[in-house]
């Protein structure tokens, strides 16, 4: 059974990596060719300039997501090997805690973007206000995000489920 939480869980952070590396918001739909990933990485925008520290930039928090993957992933591999047992009851529950901080990241986005969007920042009072709407309805891609944050959820279940069954007297 625990080889098959373990492939679960396997297979949900890669999930999460790869949703990581999709595009997490765009400018399209306000005239600006260029798009970004959970990593800050942008692509298109050949008239926007190429440094991130100038007007167009986002935080990368995808690289917390995939720290988490990460960590899930060396869980996994953990509890394949049944000499490892001993530490594999504990990290299960630490690698449940991590998927869990992971996924409160597109959460957070989704109710702020400006955590991720960091170039709009600057602004202030009403001008803020008016962008927070337009990221959220325009820049944001929400289909993303909520799938990032479900895989990552389900891998928080596995890992909780795979200690709760390994506590369990045989």
């Amino acid at each position: 059974m625990q080889r098959l939480f373990a492939l679960v869980i396997a297979v949900v952070s890669v999930m999460a990596i790869v949703l990581t590396t999709q595009s997490w918001a765009n400018g399209y739909q306000l005239g600006i060719d260029v798009s970004w990933n959970g990593l800050g990485t942008r692509t298109g925008g050949t008239d926007v300039p190429a440094d991130p520290t100038e007007a167009v930039s986002v935080t990368p928090l995808g690289i917390w997501v995939v720290v988490a993957c990460v960590i899930a992933l060396l869980v996994a591999v953990v509890m394949v090997f049944p000499k490892l047992c001993g530490l594999a009851v504990p990290l299960r529950w630490i690698g449940g805690l991590v998927m869990l901080a992971a996924a409160a990241v597109p959460l957070v986005i989704l109710v702020r973007p400006i955590t991720f969007l960091s170039m709009f920042d600057h602004m202030g009072g009403d001008q803020a206000a008016h962008y927070r709407g337009l990221m959220r309805e325009s820049v944001l891609q929400p289909s993303t995000l909520y799938s990032l944050a479900v895989v990552l959820l389900l891998g928080v279940a596995t890992c909780v489920a795979a200690a709760l069954v390994a506590r369990r007297p045989s």
